[in-house]
């Protein structure tokens, strides 16, 4: 049972002002823990102990409750609190840091606690933090990070984030009983262990949050009202009113061109789903973490313009209420196919031969020449690879023909073929007879002098 709730995220109910901005590491207090050890293990204030009651307004007790937050200032802390990466950054976003200014954000650069991230509209963030946890923050979000902190010596780390507006989706990786990872909204709050879900704000005329679990579960609690969200299941917690029924997420749809390799551009197809009203799909490079995210009506995607490499391809149906739901994913390695050789053309003819070149083919280290006396090639008469990227064709062959090349890469790939060219062979001017028409003006003269 013990371990079963391990994997439980429990979403309770509460405001919390917009306008409140972190300036303190807040601790979440374990079992049997007290404030002098706190101040001792993590920060480097001779009389913390001392300091750090008054502070939180708590008094000194033998041990604290477990669950009790716990607020150091920053500047006390022996270790700083563990910023969050920018992993991959599509269009543009904004920090906004503790003393109001605002600064441009680029891949890479980090975020602490007490700033906030601002998403552009038609923008993506992918944020990683401390716990190798990954966070995707969609287009026109708004979100505060409270609560950043990780001592790795203990294996302690602490994540609170505070969505304002928009969407994120988070995998968190599966933690320990040290370890918390919780994202608030203004009017719920999701402590989070070891799942993969999805929480929308939802701000306007009516305020709360869209929630959906693809991995653990989730306790849903509203003073005495309670409800258990088990994979696969999502519910709609309005502020002031009572939690809605728990719903069924749509089912995965069925890829119908899975494959563990394949080329670019790849044309990935998905079954359609009774009741989905769109689909998104997220594409994910192992490599760069560079991700796109498309919301389609359709059930097929070309995937194209990317470098060779491995893509985590994960497809969900989106329902008449928004929700979104269970994801079909897989890993492909996928790689660009070479392009087709262009610009055939007939260069010079010679007694015995017609010569031809074309482009060259970036990556391409040789050349199949096809030869036909058909257009559709259905029969090929003559096929020769060369390392050139030109060919000279014997003239035995009838007066017309067709050709077309196929490049070819170092590890033996290789392109569509050319579009057809034709090749008319002509025939070369006749060489002249020189000791044969000397010797015709001699007989002329012998006979007419």
């Amino acid at each position: 049972m013990k371990r079963w709730l391990s994997f439980v995220i429990t979403l309770s109910f509460f405001l919390m002002a917009d306008n409140v901005l972190a300036v303190d590491w807040t601790y979440t207090v374990r079992k049997g823990e007290t404030l002098w050890g706190l101040c001792k293990k993590y920060t480097k204030v001779a009389n913390c102990w001392l300091r750090i009651g008054p502070y939180n307004q708590v008094e000194y007790p033998r041990s604290l409750a477990p669950g009790t937050r716990i607020r150091f200032p920053v500047e006390w802390l022996i270790e700083a609190p563990a910023p969050v990466t920018i992993v991959y950054l599509k269009g543009s976003a904004t920090k906004v840091n503790t003393d109001g200014s605002v600064t441009p954000l680029n891949n890479g650069d980090t975020l602490t606690i007490g700033t906030s991230l601002k998403v552009d509209d038609d923008s993506l963030v992918v944020l990683g933090f401390a716990d190798k946890s990954v966070m995707t923050v969609d287009a026109g979000s708004e979100l505060t990070f409270d609560v950043l902190s990780s001592h790795g010596a203990e294996g302690m780390v602490d994540t609170r984030i505070h969505l304002k507006r928009g969407a994120v989706q988070t995998r968190v990786l599966k933690h320990t009983q040290e370890n918390r990872f919780e994202v608030t909204t203004p009017s719920s709050v999701a402590a989070v262990r070891g799942t993969d879900f999805r929480v929308t704000s939802l701000v306007g005329k009516e305020t709360a949050t869209r929630n959906a679990v693809f991995d653990g579960a989730v306790a849903v609690s509203q003073g005495k009202q309670e409800k258990l969200l088990p994979r696969g299941k999502g519910i709609l917690a309005k502020q002031g009113k009572s939690l809605s029924q728990v719903i069924d997420l749509l089912p995965p749809t069925q890829v119908l061109n899975q494959t563990g390799e394949g080329r670019i551009p790849f044309d990935l197809r998905w079954q359609a789903l009774e009741g989905a009203e769109s689909y998104r799909l997220e594409i994910t490079s192992d490599n760069s973490k560079e991700t796109l995210v498309k919301n389609l009506s359709e059930t097929h995607f070309t995937f194209d313009d990317q470098a060779n490499g491995c893509y985590t391809f994960r497809i969900s149906g989106v329902d008449s209420y928004s929700f979104q739901g269970m994801p079909a994913e897989f890993t492909s390695c996928l790689k660009s196919m070479l392009s087709a050789p262009a610009d055939i053309r007939q260069q010079s003819m010679s007694k015995n031969t017609i010569q031809f070149n074309w482009s060259q083919v970036e990556q391409a280290i040789k050349y199949r020449v096809e030869i036909s006396l058909f257009e559709d090639f259905n029969s090929i008469m003559m096929s020769k690879t060369v390392d050139d990227t030109y060919f000279e064709l014997p003239l035995r062959y009838p007066d017309t023909r067709f050709v077309r090349i196929v490049a070819i890469d170092n590890n033996g790939d290789e392109s569509i073929p050319s579009a057809s060219s034709t090749l008319v062979k002509t025939q070369p001017p006749a060489e002249k007879n020189t000791l044969g028409s000397i010797f015709l003006i001699v007989v002329l003269f012998a006979i007419f002098v």
